[in-house]
Order: structure tokens, then C-alpha cells, then sequence
């Protein structure tokens, strides 16, 4: 009888794991934004076990990792905001309507105040979609990595690029910021909502997602993620995540 018993207890766990569906998401290859997209799905995660489903956060460039959603490779990306040249260029992208976190950004640049009456030249990451459609009257120069922001301006080759500020944390790497004196805006220059994106196939998990989502916010516990990532980054064997 207890071998009976045994069996279906042991019957029981596995269908109980077999309704878990696991997906894939993309988040960013840099170093400090893989960090931070990680420690805030670690917190979603837990809410989504409630809904019989699991997110498993893989890296890619910013590029081919939208890429790899549009075309139902990966399931979805772990955020991005939501612009028309971004569902214009990917049409089988479907954004959640709710937000993760609002993010700021702001200016890293050689001035104490840009002179946004000039020609400037903008630093930005490949894979940025949308970015000349936010920056219109500046000159983009698209970069590969974040290292490269840093020695471009330091040798002037650009005019200022963009460092993201989570509720009142700014990710960059202050160090190397203040040795050459470089000058962080105090005003964020935009601000932009960050949701989830799922594509036409994922898209059937949009309630679940959203209501880990707002769980998770309502908790505190994404606060609690960014503050973690900003810890961890910031230590100084950490900082060369920055680059």
C-alpha cells in the first residue's frame, strides 16, 4: 500500500513540474545591462512559478537578440521601449502594455552644459533601434561596446552618449568618469518606459507575464533587484563589467 501511495505522490510531482513552461528571453550582452535584466528576472521569476511559468534570461547583442524574437527563435526580450521604429522594423514584436521600470538617461560628456544648438555627436550602441528617431538633431555614431563610449569621448571623437539611470541609480563606470573628467548630466535628457516583448507565437503568455509583472513591482521586490545589480557592479573588482 505504501509503495501505491509512494507512486502516486511521485505521479503527482511530475505532472506538477510538466505544466511548468519554460521560456527564453534576451537580454543585452553588455556586461552591467545582462546584470541588471538578470537580478529583475530572478524577482519576476518568483511570481511567474505562481502562474505555471519560468523565464530563462540568455544573452545576445541588442540587434540579433530582437532579431532572434521577431523570427520565434527566442520567445521574447526582457525589455526595451516601445517605439514605432522598433514595431515598424520587427512586425511580429508584441510589447506587454505594462511596464517593468521607467528609465532615465542621462548625458556623459567633456562640457558642463551641451550646447544642443550644434551638430553634436551622439555615442550609441549598434542594435539601438529607434535611436535616430529619439535623437533626431544629433549626429549618431554608432559604437560596438561600452568601452568604446568611454575612449571615443575621451578622445573626442564624440560629444556625449548616454548612461541609464534606475530610480536614483546611474549605471556607468564613475571611475574612469572621474579620472577623465568627463561631467554627468543632472537632468535626465529622456525618459522612457521599459516593457517586455513577446512575439506573435509567445504572445499566449501576455496575461501571465503581465500579472508577475505587476506583482513584482507592487512588491517592491524590482526595486530590490535594480539596488542589488547596482551593488554587485559597483564594487571594485566588479568595475571593469562597465567596459
Amino acid at each position: 500500500m505504501k509503495l501505491i501511495y509512494s507512486l502516486i505522490l511521485l505521479l503527482c510531482s511530475t505532472l506538477v513540474l510538466a505544466e511548468v513552461t519554460h521560456l527564453k528571453f534576451t537580454a543585452d550582452s553588455s556586461p552591467s545591462v545582462f546584470v541588471i535584466s538578470n537580478e529583475i528576472y530572478k524577482e519576476i521569476n518568483k511570481e511567474l512559478k505562481k502562474e505555471g511559468l519560468q523565464i530563462n534570461v540568455v544573452k545576445r547583442p541588442l540587434l540579433r537578440g530582437i532579431q532572434e524574437v521577431n523570427y520565434a527563435e527566442l520567445d521574447g526580450d526582457v525589455g526595451r521601449s516601445k517605439t514605432k521604429a522598433l514595431l515598424d522594423e520587427f512586425p511580429n514584436l508584441r510589447p506587454l502594455d505594462e511596464s517593468i521600470i521607467k528609465i532615465k538617461y542621462l548625458t556623459i560628456s567633456k562640457a558642463k552644459k551641451l550646447d544642443t544648438s550644434k551638430k553634436l555627436k551622439y555615442g550609441v550602441l549598434r542594435g539601438v533601434i529607434g535611436a535616430k528617431d529619439i535623437m533626431t538633431k544629433f549626429e549618431k555614431v554608432y559604437l560596438r561596446t561600452e568601452k568604446q563610449k568611454y575612449e571615443m569621448l575621451k578622445n573626442n571623437r564624440i560629444d556625449f552618449f548616454m548612461v541609464k539611470k534606475f530610480n536614483d541609480r546611474a549605471f556607468y563606470n564613475k571611475e574612469y568618469a572621474d579620472k577623465n573628467k568627463f561631467i554627468l548630466g543632472k537632468r535626465p535628457y529622456i525618459e522612457l518606459d521599459v516593457v517586455p516583448i513577446l512575439n506573435h507565437k509567445s504572445i499566449i503568455h501576455k496575461d501571465k507575464l503581465t500579472r508577475a509583472v505587476k506583482r513584482a513591482k507592487k512588491s517592491g521586490a524590482i526595486d530590490k533587484a535594480i539596488e542589488r545589480a547596482y551593488q554587485m557592479l559597483i564594487r571594485p573588482q566588479e568595475k571593469s563589467k562597465f567596459n
